[in-house]
């Protein structure tokens, strides 16, 4: 790569040719390193309170028909609106996170991945004004019968999973907080 040094040298030195720079070298007293940008200075703005809404029913993956993920938008939608009815600072135009819990009760031939698209299609005009403002997903599937402990739960989550649990249906939580920067290579 040109800019980086050739590779170390018996000396412990590259030898640096007429187009060729050494690398800064970091020391004890200057942590940063020439050529890295700084990370912005946190800007004092307002933060998006976390978010939970859940839906019942069997999520509609990027696979299904239009009908079905239509359908399947609408109710996340719906429940969007319920949820959110009383916040005026949305839809934000912060980035953000989404973390998607599938609770299914038999089998599911569904992969996780595949949920997301339509769930974060759903959400754009209720709580962010595009999908591309959603900067981290994650994402897993778990059966019902595997929870065992609802302490801590909000009281929404817990109704959510109970009226579930009684349905035998399957349903999904979805969590958005505002994005945190991550500066640290990974």
């Amino acid at each position: 790569m040109e800019g980086w040094p050739k590779g170390p040298d018996p000396g412990g030195k590259a030898a640096a040719g007429p187009s060729e720079q050494r690398a800064p070298q970091p020391s004890a007293r200057s942590p940063q390193k020439k050529g890295l940008r700084e990370a912005p200075k946190n800007r004092k703005r307002k933060e998006m309170r976390k978010i939970l809404i859940a839906v019942i029913g069997k999520p509609a993956s990027v696979q299904s028909s239009g009908k079905r993920r239509e359908r399947w938008k609408g109710r996340i939608r719906k429940e969007a609106k319920k949820v959110l009815a009383k916040r005026k600072d949305l839809p934000s135009k912060q980035e953000v996170e989404l973390s998607i819990s599938y609770y299914y009760h038999r089998e599911t031939d569904l992969d996780t991945d595949n949920i997301i698209k339509p769930i974060q299609d759903a959400l754009n005009g209720a709580v962010y004004l595009d999908d591309k403002q959603v900067k981290k997903v994650s994402a897993h599937g778990r059966n019902i019968y595997d929870i065992q402990d609802i302490r801590g739960a909000k009281a929404y989550l817990i109704r959510c999973f109970q009226d579930a649990f009684q349905q035998e249906e399957d349903f999904i939580s979805i969590t958005i907080e505002a994005y945190e920067l991550q500066t640290r290579l990974s």
